[in-house]
């Protein structure tokens, strides 16, 4: 896997760099320290010291820092090592990030498998290349497509007032996902109602509210049927199990396409039958993510596009659109 320092909460693991002299040149450290921000930029651990492998001079030298999560919350972080140079006192900082997880995440099911995936592909390199977050990423991205065809059905019923006319939008809601299918009133007097939109009430996203055109009575109770975003986090999972394996297999379709980008730019360093051979491996990352996130749209009940592959290069950063 890639360079990715990921946590589980309550471990304790290194933070770890190998410093290089310039040239020839051999030199002490004499001072490692190190400083933690979380997610808002705020400074979590100041100045703590490191070590360095050995006091003698050298011209490279391992510098770390254990770090302890255990006062830490779950969530991502960066953070700066700083190391002193004995003779001159130059102070270099190296920044880096690493991510603390729970003791079980919801999300390492869906990374495990987007793994085996792409090992069905015998593109060894995906585990390699992609971190952790790379494969969050990557799952994330197929659970957005997948709610536009299955996102979650939910109800909320509301205690209505007289002479109220706005109430708050289900918690759940998001804007530009949810829709309400139907508003029942008076709940439990039928026949039922159906209200439509622009008729009897309205939804304001920009104010969160929904909007009725005609009093409600003091001691009814009106029901929504209304859609939300479906929720993959580290402690909550609403998608259905029925579609773990397209969801999966979807997934695995963006991360080839994130390694076909990866290979389109290492190609432009490249001369000669390098630069063929990246060219080569970003058009087979590209086809084999297209054919495997086409695969998991129809597994999941949504037919892809057809005819030819649905990507190709933007002139200025030879990067694949899809």
């Amino acid at each position: 896997m890639a360079d990715d320092i990921v946590f589980r909460k309550g471990e304790k693991k290194a933070l770890f760099h190998t410093v290089h002299a310039v040239e020839d040149e051999r030199f002490t450290i004499t001072a490692v320290k190190v400083n933690v921000y979380d997610e808002n930029g705020e400074a979590v651990i100041t100045d703590a010291a490191g070590v360095a492998d050995t006091a003698e001079s050298a011209n490279e030298h391992d510098i770390s820092y254990i770090l302890d999560t255990s006062p830490l919350d779950v969530g991502d972080y960066t953070y700066t090592m700083t190391y002193t140079k004995g003779r001159s006192l130059e102070e270099i900082v190296i920044p880096g990030e690493f991510t603390i997880l729970p003791p079980t995440s919801k999300f390492d099911r869906y990374v495990q498998r987007v793994i085996d995936w792409l090992a069905e592909t015998h593109i060894g390199e995906a585990q390699r290349e992609l971190s952790y977050k790379q494969y969050r990423s990557a799952i994330l991205a197929a659970v957005r497509e997948y709610e536009k065809t299955h996102p979650q059905k939910k109800t909320l019923t509301i205690d209505a007032v007289s002479g109220v006319y706005e109430y708050d939008l289900p918690p759940e809601w998001q804007e530009g996902v949810s829709q309400i299918s139907r508003i029942e009133y008076p709940v439990g007097a039928g026949p039922k109602h159906t209200y439509l939109v622009g008729d009897e009430y309205e939804v304001d996203e920009a104010e969160g509210v929904i909007r009725f055109f005609m009093d409600l009575a003091t001691g009814q109770q009106f029901k929504l049927w209304f859609t939300a975003p479906q929720v993959l986090s580290n402690t909550t999972d609403t998608l259905p199990d029925k579609h773990f394996e397209p969801i999966t297999q979807y997934a695995a379709g963006v991360a080839l396409m994130m390694l076909a980008n990866k290979a389109a730019q290492t190609a432009q360093y490249q001369i000669g039958a390098q630069g063929v051979t990246y060219d080569g491996k970003s058009q087979l990352y590209a086809k084999q993510g297209e054919e495997m996130k086409a695969a998991g749209l129809k597994a999941w009940g949504k037919m892809p596009r057809t005819g030819t592959a649905h990507w190709r290069y933007m002139d200025d950063a030879r990067r694949f659109v899809y």
